[in-house]
């Protein structure tokens, strides 16, 4: 069986030649296709190309902007934790001092009664007693209330404060998960992208 074909001014191609050639010609169409595809659909391609001029791959450079988000990201969170832990230290702190407040109050309320038991005879130091006793309670209600009430506003202001804060860890945390998730896909792509360049770089070389 004749396996070669004679084709104008003398030139002598084989089958195997031609099978060769076809294959050949079909990567490199797949190749430019998928070329010219991915130029169009990832963004910043002019500025790969003045990035490779300067020594820096568009994936070199996109990997080292992530890694600096990444970065940035941490810190923010790191602070945040270190924020949030502050927070529940005073908060803490509020809930003791409150605590020692109300012991003090049932305290002076047991010293005041226990001298308004005591026996006393003349009268008129009935009367002071009373009336010293009057104003002390006047005073220790003024005043517990007033600590009480500005515990509770900084206790509250604390928890409203650290439900921010950890509203915004989880929005970094998973902000972070998606960048790491986009990145993943933009390594493959960059991956396809220069597998398909070394296809092209290969075929250049073996048509000269």
């Amino acid at each position: 069986m004749n396996t070669t074909l004679i084709i104008g001014y003398g030139i002598t191609i084989g089958i195997p030649e031609m099978v060769i050639f076809l294959l050949a010609a079909i990567v490199l169409g797949f190749s430019i296709h998928f070329f010219w595809k991915g130029k169009r659909s990832v963004h910043g391609f002019e500025k790969s190309l003045a990035l490779e001029h300067q020594g820096v791959s568009e994936d070199d450079a996109w990997r080292l902007s992530y890694y600096e988000q990444i970065e940035q990201h941490e810190k923010i969170r790191d602070r945040l934790e270190r924020e949030i832990t502050k927070m529940r230290d005073a908060e803490k702190k509020l809930l003791s001092e409150l605590e020692e407040t109300r012991e003090e109050v049932d305290r002076l309320e047991r010293v005041v009664e226990k001298s308004s038991h005591q026996s006393i005879h003349p009268s008129r130091h009935i009367s002071d007693l009373v009336i010293a006793q009057q104003n002390l309670n006047e005073y220790i209600s003024k005043e517990m209330t007033e600590r009480l009430e500005k515990t509770y506003e900084e206790f509250n202001f604390l928890q409203d404060r650290m439900q921010k804060i950890e509203s915004q860890f989880l929005f970094f945390k998973d902000f972070i998960r998606d960048i790491q998730k986009v990145s993943g896909d933009h390594v493959k792509l960059g991956d396809q992208l220069k597998h398909i360049r070394d296809i092209e770089s290969m075929l250049a070389k073996s048509s000269k």
